[in-house]
Formats: C-alpha cells, structure tokens, sequence
C-alpha cells in the first residue's frame, strides 16, 4: 500500500447526505484483500477488514471496540518485544500527522485452537485519516512476510553451509580436491591441490584437467575416458601415475565422483586425488627392513644349522690327529 495520507471531508462525513444508494463502505472495506485496522485515537479498533481479523482468530464482534493489542499478546518466548514499538508508532503518527513504517520484525501468533505459538513475520504501516488537518482515525496495515522471510533464512542458512564446506575444503591440505565442469575444465582449487600439484588457483582453473596426466596417458585419451566410466557408475577409483607442475611423475590415489541433477543428468565432477610418494616410501622402508630382519633370522638359522654338522666334524678331525700322532710314536 503506497504512502498515502488519507483526508475526509465534511461532506464525505455527514451521514444525511449519504445515499442509501451508494456503494457499502463498510462492506467493500471487510473485503479489501489487505491486512488493515482502523484505529481511534485511543489506539481502539474502529473497524477491520476480514483478513486483519483471520489473525486475531476472532470474528468482527469480539474485536471492533476493543484495544488493538489486547488480540495481539507477545510471546514471552520471544526476545523481541514489539508491542512498545508499535504504540510509538502510532503515537508519532498522530503526532506527526505523517505515515510510519516498520520494517520486517517477527511477532509471533498466539493460535488459542493449538495452543500454540506460530512463527511470523510482518511488515507495518500507520497512515493518519484527516479531518480539518487532525488526525481523527489512523489506518493501520499489516503485511505477512513469514514466506519470504524463511525462504532467505533458508538461503542464508545453505549459503553459510556452502561457504562452511568451501572453506574446508579450500584447507585441506593432504587432498587435492577440485570441482570440474562436463567437459572436464577446472572450476575451483583448494591449498592441497597446489601443495600437491604445484599449480596455483589462477595458474589452472580454466585449463583442462588432462593437465595434470602423464604425456603418455593423454595421448591414449586417458583423461575422457575416465570421466566417461564416471559419468557411468558414478564413482571411478584408481592408483596411476600423475604428473606435478615441474613435470614430476608421482604415484597417486585418484577418486573421481559425477555430480547429477534431479533428472539424473550429470553436471559436474568431483576429483580428489592423494599424493602416495611418501607412502610408498614408508613401505619401501618397512620391506627393506623386514627383508633385513628376515635376512638376519636366515644367517642366524643357517649358522645353526651348519654349526651342528661342523663341531662333529672337527670332533672326528681331532681325533683322526690324535690317532695319527699315537701310530707315529
């Protein structure tokens, strides 16, 4: 409802030159689909349009001639109190002679069939009705917003999500972690990306991610292949070569993921890739030391084994000397 200041004039006012066939007034205004009120100076509803009166959950009998806040208790859960506000808004309204807004508050609903309070939001506007240039009335209108308002909460809320997720991923630092567009194009790089693959966030988003394969493998079309298999099963998971920025070549976890719409149609992947080198190093590490120990178990056991046989050996050689040594004297 655009700004307005609505004035009555006297004629308009007097009654006796009221046709009995003129449009109801009373009438149309119930009607109008608006949320509206119109209050006394005392702030008592004076009349109130059909939809103003679904909030109060009370029909016109219960309402008109009665305080406007008395239909509308705060809810003592709500740390919002909005009622103070409002009567100083339409206080100024009389005092001003000028119309007042309040922007989107939250006021709850007490709904006495439930029992229990509602959620909303509401814009308000106060108009003052002249007459002789004093407020005689003032219009009060209300505005649901509860829709819009939680739609972008929501939104807030999968944004800060969004972003939540984006700045961990963005600091990971052990996985290489990038989204790709169908045709496999680099959208976003995280730090264990550059960590790993040497590249920075400007040096590679926009570049095919056929970049980061082997000469080898992009001859043999390697890199479309993969995303085909994973356009199909929605999921590919391998070990192979990858080639660093430098043009290393180092041994790597590979998991790329499809992203699909609702119609199952897919609109991007996700790779992560986990750099082995140090791994593999780790286990040549452990494989060398445990050829080492089984080494030294083999020479412990064959010293053994050989030592047993030697000592009758050199017990019958000693004896041979000493038979010898007799038959010589």
């Amino acid at each position: 409802m655009a700004d307005l200041q609505l004035t009555i004039t006297e004629n308009y006012m007097d009654e006796e030159q009221v046709s009995s066939k003129e449009i109801d007034s009373k009438y149309v205004f119930r009607n109008l689909p608006f949320a509206c009120v119109i209050l006394d100076k005392n702030f008592m509803i004076v009349e109130a349009t059909n939809i103003y009166l679904t909030y109060t959950f009370k029909d016109s009998e219960k309402v008109l001639g009665t305080y406007f806040l008395d239909h509308f208790p705060e809810n003592p859960d709500s740390k919002a109190k909005v009622s103070s506000v409002l009567l100083e808004l339409m206080q100024k309204t009389i005092d001003t002679k000028e119309p007042q807004h309040l922007p989107t508050f939250r006021y709850d609903l007490y709904n006495p069939s439930t029992g229990n309070w509602e959620k909303r939001y509401w814009k308000s506007k106060f108009f003052p009705i002249l007459k002789h240039n004093q407020v005689l009335y003032i219009l009060h209108n209300i505005e649901e917003v509860t829709d819009s308002v939680l739609e972008k909460e929501q939104f807030e809320n999968k944004v800060k999500a969004g972003q939540t997720y984006k700045n961990l991923v963005d600091n990971v630092k052990d996985y290489a972690i990038f989204l790709m567009d169908t045709r496999g194009y680099i959208r976003t790089w995280n730090l264990g990306a550059e960590l790993i693959k040497g590249y920075k966030e400007d040096e590679i988003v926009g570049k095919h991610f056929s970049i980061l394969y082997t000469d080898e493998d992009v001859e043999k079309g390697i890199p479309d292949e993969n995303l085909r298999k994973a356009a199909q099963t929605g999921r590919l998971e391998m070990e192979n070569w990858r080639k660093r920025k430098n043009g290393e070549i180092f041994w790597a976890d590979l998991i790329i993921t499809a992203i699909y719409d609702n119609s199952h149609n897919v609109i991007a992947f996700t790779k992560i890739t986990r750099d082995l080198t140090e791994k593999n190093r780790q286990n040549e590490i452990i494989q060398q030391a445990k050829a080492a120990k089984l080494k030294s178990i083999f020479l412990t056991n064959m010293s053994h084994e050989l030592r047993t046989p030697l000592n009758g050996v050199i017990t019958a050689a000693v004896l041979l000397k000493d038979m010898v040594m007799q038959n010589d004297s």
